[in-house]
């Protein structure tokens, strides 16, 4: 079972939870900037490379070099998210929690380019392609924080909850690098996009370090 404390010596002391919030919210943040660093510097890149492949042969490979990328930004972020974890809930195993969070990523990421690489390849109907960015949408805004349940359930009691944190994290973080890009002319020097997606990743961590972080505290008040 999870414990909110903070051992000094040999005198084990409640954690307070706006320390553990700023733990949190430090270690998120840096560690999901760093992870989308990768796939925010491949991506332009990768398009202006990859551009030459062909109308399947390109999408295609975009979408497997990117769920790559997604890993490696899962991972990060896991592993800052686990720096804090290892104190705050002795109970969670710190490799199962990266490599659940690093293949929920992969998968986030292959989620949310199914519809881009399906309409370049096969231009459906746009109906077809509503009810795809809808239904992978909602399976994105849980992935990673079903893939954490699996792991923190084991080492604290309602779990669950951090489902729906997490959603409500992503769902608040995720549009930050989507307007970012969105702000950049089409004709800019790749540096530029790159700039502008690595900038993103530092807000965007922040966001759902902050949620995240207040659902932690919660979750782990209620354990004792």
């Amino acid at each position: 079972m999870a414990e909110i404390v903070e051992t000094r010596g040999s005198s084990p002391k409640r954690r307070d939870g706006w320390a553990l919030w700023r733990r949190w919210m430090v270690a998120t943040t840096l560690g999901e900037f760093a992870g989308f660093a990768i796939p925010a510097a491949i991506g332009p890149i990768a398009v202006r490379v990859l551009d030459g492949l062909g109308r399947t042969a390109a999408p295609l490979a975009m979408l497997g070099l990117m769920a790559l990328a997604g890993m490696v930004e899962g991972a990060s972020l896991a592993f800052g998210q686990s720096l804090v974890l290892r104190r705050a809930i002795p109970g969670v195993n710190r490799r199962a929690w990266v490599l659940a969070t690093a293949v929920a990523a992969g998968v986030a990421y292959v989620l949310g380019m199914t519809p881009n690489t399906i309409y370049d390849i096969f231009a459906p109907d746009t109906w077809v392609m509503i009810v795809l960015a809808v239904l992978f949408g909602a399976l994105i805004l849980v992935s990673i924080g079903f893939a954490q349940y699996l792991v923190l359930r084991r080492a604290v009691r309602g779990a669950g909850r951090w489902v729906w944190v997490n959603a409500a994290a992503w769902l608040a973080g995720l549009p930050v690098p989507f307007v970012a890009m969105s702000l950049v002319p089409d004709a800019s020097p790749v540096a530029v996009w790159i700039a502008a997606g690595v900038a993103s990743g530092l807000l965007m961590g922040a966001v759902v370090a902050a949620v995240t972080g207040i659902g932690l505290v919660q979750l782990l008040r209620e354990q004792v």
